[in-house]
């Protein structure tokens, strides 16, 4: 903008410069609102208490109390997931057929289609609904061959391994915590666990995940035996 109106940012006179919005588009697999508001100061340590920096090996103090940044940046974080934001998309007809595609790739990869046979059959099925199908038919191979280069399924796996994982210890570690300062630090720690599976089959069962696949990522989650995985899934 700056350069475009030849504006000379090395003088003293007063400059405009446009009203600034910050958009992100959200389309991961973590359940977020349709809007969220993100600072870049929620970020910043030593806003409250002690801020330790590792980095040179320096530790930083900063004084009780809460402290004002000297500099922010606010975000509108809108959610793009396929069922989110229906005013949005009713505006945005592109936006929501991207959003039925994604929809569509991750609901065959959820019942353990492989993935290029995922978006084809996910092309296939957006083509046959007239979901961007002027581009899919058009681009098929482009936009297939996309995908699959962007689209590591073994870091997938593992990230989503490793969400499950750290969900399941968060949730499980308040009730953990709540009821370990009644009975002791070891039986919260066990309890903590055994919420954190049981939270984790709820959410692989939510997306239809199933049971033998289940038993197996608890498995390699939680290091269980397969008796033991066996009956946790039992009522």
């Amino acid at each position: 903008y700056i350069a475009e109106n030849d504006i000379d940012i090395y003088t003293s006179t007063r400059k405009e410069l446009p009203f600034p919005q910050y958009f992100v588009f959200y389309n991961g697999t973590k359940e977020e609102p349709d809007r969220t508001e993100l600072k870049l100061s929620d970020l910043f340590c030593g806003i409250t208490g002690e801020c330790i920096q590792k980095d040179c090996n320096t530790v930083l103090h900063t004084a009780a109390g809460k402290k004002e940044p000297c500099l922010e940046c606010t975000a509108t974080m809108l959610n793009i997931n396929y069922g989110h934001n229906k005013m949005l998309m009713e505006k945005c007809r592109r936006l929501k057929e991207y959003a039925y595609f994604v929809e569509a790739v991750r609901r065959n990869l959820a019942s353990d289609m492989p993935l290029r046979e995922s978006v084809l059959q996910a092309v296939d099925e957006c083509i046959a609904r007239d979901v961007l199908a002027d581009i899919l038919v058009s681009q098929k191979a482009e936009v297939v061959q996309m995908i699959l280069e962007t689209f590591d399924q073994e870091k997938h796996d593992e990230a989503m391994k490793k969400d499950w994982y750290e969900a399941g210890r968060e949730d499980g570690l308040k009730e953990g915590i709540k009821e370990g300062q009644k009975e002791g630090m070891r039986e919260g720690q066990k309890l903590e666990r055994e919420n954190g599976i049981r939270r984790l089959i709820i959410s692989l069962r939510k997306k239809e995940t199933p049971e033998e696949n289940i038993i197996n990522i608890l498995q390699e989650v939680y290091e269980l035996g397969a008796e033991d995985a066996e009956r946790f899934l039992k009522p």
